[in-house]
């Protein structure tokens, strides 16, 4: 039970820190600053690159 719990609170913890991260990323204006939304999208991709392997 106990490896199962720190699972769920790891896991929750994840989903936490990806809806910050997605809403730091929408709040940005695309026009004023491409090229942060051009660093976010990469960085995205290399957190889905990760949790791949």
């Amino acid at each position: 039970m106990e490896g199962s719990h720190m699972f769920i609170e790891a896991f929750n913890y994840k989903r936490w820190s990806d809806q910050r991260t997605l809403e730091a990323i929408r709040s940005i204006n695309g026009k004023e600053f491409p090229s942060a939304v051009k660093f976010a999208q990469q960085q995205l991709n290399h957190m889905i690159r990760v949790e791949e392997l």
